[in-house]
């Protein structure tokens, strides 16, 4: 597995665009190695290859969804911490992210500096 550029490694996992994006300009701002997957399918072959030390994914994509992705990032690398976001919140999603190891469950949409924030204090753990 490949260790991407130590621990301000970024994976974005989202089917919108515009998100992608958003979240480019960011995170691009703040100095992070940045990756991007489209759907979970994408996001699940590029975890199997690189040690992500963040991954922020949606929760409702086509083909595989952002639980599953969550479920196999932590199985692949347990080290990684997940963020969810999702236009669709609910408290059965979330403590679903909860109990698959989540670090946080935001819903859409959220502040910047929230998600910023919570990225910042994970990498200087």
């Amino acid at each position: 597995m490949i260790q991407a550029n130590g621990n301000r490694n970024l994976l974005i996992v989202d089917d919108e665009e515009v998100m992608r994006d958003f979240l480019r300009d960011v995170f691009t701002e703040e100095g992070y190695q940045l990756d991007f997957a489209v759907d979970g399918d994408e996001a699940i072959e590029k975890i199997r290859k690189t040690n992500y030390r963040v991954i922020i994914t949606d929760i409702r994509m086509p083909k595989v969804e952002g639980t599953e992705v969550l479920r196999m990032a932590k199985a692949i690398s347990p080290q990684t911490e997940i963020i969810v976001i999702t236009g669709y919140a609910s408290d059965v999603a979330a403590r679903e992210c909860e109990k698959l190891g989540a670090f946080a469950y935001l819903s859409k949409p959220f502040q910047i500096n929230h998600i910023r924030d919570l990225v910042n204090k994970i990498v200087t753990e």
